[in-house]
């Protein structure tokens, strides 16, 4: 008597049945990932330039001196990066350009400087955001005259 033969593996058609459903997974997942890798690259270039202009405030009352946040490259605007200077022109800090985000002063203009009471002479606003990719969460810096820094989320345009 001949005993039935016992499969110890998958069949093709089952194979090929997962690889298609790992496709149509991967498909739906790729392009979200993308979005929350550049949502972070936003959030992280904003956080980034926060910190040295509150380390630049923190710095003016505590040396009791005018600080200069200056652009890193001449004529590159802040989307070149920032650096902190105190009266002396040394460089105490710098925030390097961010990689991916567009970063543009909408109000106010470099350099500028924070007084010995953590005071500035104008308001400043930072948006960085995506490049052509209207529509998006991006994020908004607001320097207040007090010095008070406000870091927020806003809609890209």
């Amino acid at each position: 008597m001949i005993s039935p033969r016992h499969s110890a593996g998958f069949t093709l058609v089952e194979l090929m049945i997962v690889i298609a459903i790992l496709a149509i997974i991967s498909a739906i997942a790729v392009p979200s990932f993308r979005d929350l890798i550049e949502g972070n690259q936003r959030v992280s270039c904003a956080d980034q330039l926060a910190g040295v202009l509150e380390y630049a405030r923190s710095e003016a009352v505590r040396l009791q001196s005018p600080i200069t946040i200056t652009e890193l490259e001449e004529d590159g605007g802040i989307g070149s990066g920032i650096q902190v200077e105190d009266s002396d022109d040394t460089v105490l800090q710098v925030a390097e350009a961010c990689s991916g985000p567009s970063v543009n002063m909408t109000e106010g203009e470099l350099p500028f400087d924070f007084r010995p009471n953590g005071f500035i002479d104008e308001e400043v606003t930072i948006q960085v955001c995506n490049d052509g990719r209207n529509g998006e969460r991006g994020r908004s810096i607001n320097l207040l005259v007090s010095g008070v820094l406000r870091n927020s989320s806003l809609d890209c345009d």
